[in-house]
């Protein structure tokens, strides 16, 4: 006696083609999310590393660092000026410094003077000559660590 043939029914030519249609749209998702996600974390991993360099400088107020050549190199400052006014009435105020009671007229201004100090130099020695040339191209490039230092006052209080 014959066995009866069992009919195998397989997937067409066209679902074939739409499901590997589907998995390459699929795939280019994925590549391109990927990708985005490679460069953020790259991006923020710079920027993690910079803070690390760069952050005990500004947190102490160091005025030098070592250059990677063991020679001491003073951070470049920017000299600033700030106009102060203070929202007091006028009257008379004990001025702790000199030890005398001072008149002051109300809403009394002075001009402060300082410097600001950029870290940026303590991170770039630590890169190689080819990590600077691709280091102004980084997304993080221009965040630096600055600190001010106040000088006293260069106008008297008016």
């Amino acid at each position: 006696m014959k066995k009866p043939k069992r009919k195998l029914k397989g997937m067409s030519l066209i679902e074939i083609i739409i499901s590997l249609a589907i998995l390459a749209i699929m795939a280019g998702v994925l590549l391109t999310i990927g990708t985005v996600v490679d460069g953020t974390t790259r991006n923020s991993t710079n920027l993690k590393t910079k803070i690390t360099a760069e952050a005990p400088y500004a947190a102490h107020r160091v005025a030098n660092y070592d250059d990677g050549t063991g020679t001491t190199v003073a951070f470049p400052t920017q000299p600033i000026t700030v106009q102060v006014e203070l929202q007091c009435p006028a009257g008379n105020y004990y001025d702790a410094n000199s030890g005398q009671v001072t008149t002051y007229p109300a809403n009394p201004s002075a001009v402060v003077g300082g410097y600001r100090v950029n870290t940026e130099d303590a991170y770039k020695t630590q890169l190689t000559t080819n990590q600077l040339g691709q280091y102004a191209d980084q997304p993080n490039s221009r965040l630096n660590l600055e600190y001010v230092v106040i000088e006293p006052a260069t106008q008297p209080v008016t």
